[in-house]
């Protein structure tokens, strides 16, 4: 029975030691936050146009979409898929750094259309709480702010 117990606690130690080593660095540290998100646009969703800025602690991304609005005026099925895979770069970034952002704001602005815009912007805060299951996706999309 002790020889078990002993290797429980072995075993626990070891598992702690593995955890809390694995939360020593940040994976996108403060001062590549612009970079990694165009990195990840870049390499995982090929959106190679995508710029990046931190003023205070906002992060501000700017995504150029060549048809952002469909000729009823509503925002184009393609548009939205780059627009969310942006979003998911930001969130991914955000949520795993060690910088105090506080809000981020999604700008994506039609190259074609004059004056098509879409932005969301949201507290980085409310993207943990709703991994964490604290907030609903509902509630979770009604505070992003949109404006199209």
């Amino acid at each position: 029975m002790t020889t078990r117990l002993n290797q429980y606690k072995i075993l626990l130690t070891i598992l702690f030691s593995i955890i809390l080593s694995a939360c020593d660095k940040p994976t996108y540290p403060a001062g590549k936050i612009e970079e990694s998100v165009l990195k990840l646009c870049k390499d995982e969703y090929k959106l190679d146009n995508v710029k990046a800025k931190i003023v205070g602690s906002t992060l501000g991304v700017y995504i150029p979409v060549e048809g952002l609005v469909d000729p009823d005026l509503k925002l184009n099925q393609d548009a939205g898929k780059k627009i969310e895979d942006v979003a998911i770069s930001i969130h991914r970034v955000t949520t795993s750094t060690d910088m105090p952002l506080k809000f981020y704001i999604l700008t994506a602005r039609d190259t074609k259309t004059l004056g098509a815009e879409f932005m969301l912007t949201g507290f980085i805060y409310d993207v943990v709480r709703v991994r964490l299951f604290d907030v609903s996706r509902g509630e979770y999309f009604q505070r992003i702010l949109r404006d199209f």
